[in-house]
């Protein structure tokens, strides 16, 4: 789930219509946190940006245990259930439970 906006042959970049919710790893190899904040930067609202301290690319999406683990499974769930079922409440929460004390920062814009 990291973000990164690669050139389109055919056509220009569309801004997105969805919510969108982006993970990226501070230290990321393999696409650069740059990159990633200039796609957020250039996206439209709904949108969540969450910073992951110390893990690798995929790290917490993959079967290597990270301490970003339990936030990452529970905030891609509440991200979808406030997405397909409506769930305000899930979308009020959603900032500060990608918010966990030397794991993980976020950012919102909602309007």
């Amino acid at each position: 789930m990291d973000g990164v906006q690669f050139p389109f042959p055919y056509s220009e970049f569309a801004t997105n219509r969805i919510m969108l919710l982006v993970f990226h790893a501070d230290r990321d190899p393999a696409l650069h946190f740059a990159a990633a904040r200039d796609a957020y930067r250039r996206s439209a609202p709904p949108k969540w940006f969450v910073t992951i301290f110390g893990v690798l690319h995929a790290q917490p999406f993959e079967d290597s245990p990270s301490a970003a683990d339990a936030m990452v499974e529970h905030t891609t769930t509440q991200f979808w259930e406030a997405w397909l079922l409506g769930d305000e409440a899930e979308r009020a929460a959603l900032t500060a439970d990608t918010t966990v004390e030397g794991v993980s920062t976020a950012e919102a814009v909602t309007r």
